[in-house]
C-alpha cells in the first residue's frame, strides 16, 4: 500500500526569515532610549501576536497600555531625509508617535476601489518612510528583542541559562503587551518544564492562524501589495509572501518589475 509522506512544517523557519528580513519590507521601526539598535518589524505580526498592538494600530493610536510604554520624544527622525517634516517644537502624543500608514503616499491600506494605476509605484528602499514607535526607559530593547522573536516564531530564544533579570523583563513585557503564551512559556522554562513548550507552540500557531484568517487574509489592513486576477482584487503582505514562497521571494526580491510595484496583475 502506498505511503503518504507528510513533510515537516517549515513555518517557524520561514517566520525566522521574515523576522530577520533585510529586504526593506518592514513597515514599523521600534526605537529605544537605551543604546539598543533600532528593530525593524511588521505591523501584521505585532497585531496577530498582541491584542495591545492590534488595538493600537487598528484604532489610530488609541490604546492606553501601549501609550504608557511610549516615549514623549518626537519620532520624526524615523523618516528618511527625503521625507523630513517641520519641527513645531511640540511634544508628540501617542498618536503622533505612530506616523499612521493612512498618511503615507506608499500605503494601500485605505484603498476603497482599485484598478491598475501607474501612479501607485513604491518608493525606493532609501526613500520610503517607516512608521515608528519610540519606547520609553521602562522598555529594555534587549528584552523586547526576545518578545519580538516570539511574536514571529512562537518560540522565544530563551533557556534555563537566561539571565534572571532579563527573563523578568521579558515576562513583564509579555504581561503589559497581553502576550500570555510568552509569559507561560517563560514560567515553564523557569520551573524546568520546557518539555511542555512544543505542544504549547502548536496550539499557539493554531490560534494565530484563526486571527490571521479573520482579520488580515485578503483585507486591506497593513497590505502593501494588491493582486489583480481578472476582475478580482486580493490584498496581500509582501514580506509574508516572500518568507513563505520562493517564487514570491524571487518576484519581489529579484530584478523583476513587480519588485517596486504596489499592484500586480495576474492573467
Amino acid at each position: 500500500m502506498p505511503q503518504v509522506k507528510v513533510l515537516p512544517s517549515t513555518f517557524t523557519d520561514d517566520m525566522k526569515k521574515m523576522y530577520r528580513d533585510e529586504s526593506g519590507n518592514s513597515d514599523i521601526k521600534l526605537l529605544f532610549n537605551s543604546n539598543n539598535h533600532p528593530l525593524g518589524a511588521h505591523k501584521i505580526i505585532l497585531s496577530v501576536g498582541s491584542t495591545v498592538f492590534r488595538d493600537f494600530f487598528l484604532n489610530n493610536g488609541e490604546e492606553v497600555e501601549l501609550s504608557r510604554l511610549l516615549s514623549n520624544t518626537d519620532s520624526c527622525s524615523c523618516l528618511t531625509a527625503k521625507e523630513s517634516r517641520p519641527n513645531t517644537g511640540k511634544k508628540s502624543s501617542a498618536k503622533d508617535m505612530l506616523h499612521l500608514s493612512t498618511n503615507l503616499p506608499n500605503s494601500v491600506s485605505n484603498h476603497q476601489s482599485l484598478s491598475p494605476s501607474p501612479n501607485l509605484e513604491r518608493k525606493s528602499k532609501t526613500g520610503r518612510p517607516k512608521n515608528c514607535l519610540h519606547f520609553n526607559n521602562s522598555v529594555s530593547g534587549r528584552a523586547f528583542q526576545h518578545v519580538l522573536e516570539f511574536l514571529y516564531t512562537g518560540s522565544p530564544n530563551i533557556s534555563s541559562d537566561t539571565d534572571e533579570a532579563l527573563l523578568t523583563k521579558v515576562m513583564s513585557l509579555s504581561h503589559r503587551l497581553h502576550i500570555p503564551w510568552l509569559g507561560q512559556i517563560c514560567e515553564n522554562i523557569t520551573n524546568g518544564e520546557s518539555y511542555l513548550i512544543p505542544s504549547m507552540v502548536a496550539i499557539l500557531h493554531e490560534e494565530r492562524s484563526k486571527i490571521v484568517k479573520e482579520n488580515f487574509v485578503n483585507k486591506p489592513h497593513f497590505s502593501d501589495v494588491i493582486f489583480h486576477v481578472k476582475n478580482t482584487i486580493f490584498y496581500a503582505h509582501r514580506a509574508v509572501l516572500m518568507a513563505r514562497s520562493e517564487v514570491m521571494a524571487a518576484m519581489f526580491g529579484g530584478g523583476f518589475s513587480e519588485r517596486d510595484s504596489l499592484e500586480v496583475c495576474l492573467i
